[in-house]
């Protein structure tokens, strides 16, 4: 079975995913993102980072407390190789 592909999200497809506000712009986004997180995510390898934890706790937006759910269903890169890790998988 072939590997699949890696890829990195931060917590803006996070906090899209979950945005729950009214601005237009933000909910368009929001459907993109959403829809290739139901349809397409299953198809890659998926990281995040604790500073991705940590950034989305941080502050109060609207959606927010749906957020960490879907981040703990993702695999942590380690905090000391993910830079390294996303940089290998960029160039």
């Amino acid at each position: 079975m072939a590997k699949k592909p890696t890829v990195y999200v931060d917590t803006n497809v996070f906090s899209l995913v979950f945005y729950d506000g009214v601005d237009l712009r933000t909910q368009t986004k929001k459907v993109v993102t959403k829809d290739w997180w139901m349809q397409e995510s299953r198809f890659f390898d998926i990281f995040t980072s604790r500073f991705a934890e940590y950034e989305l706790e941080d502050g109060a937006w609207r959606g927010q407390e749906d957020s960490p759910a879907a981040l703990s269903a993702t695999t942590l890169c380690p905090t000391h190789n993910c830079g390294r890790d996303v940089s290998a998988i960029v160039d």
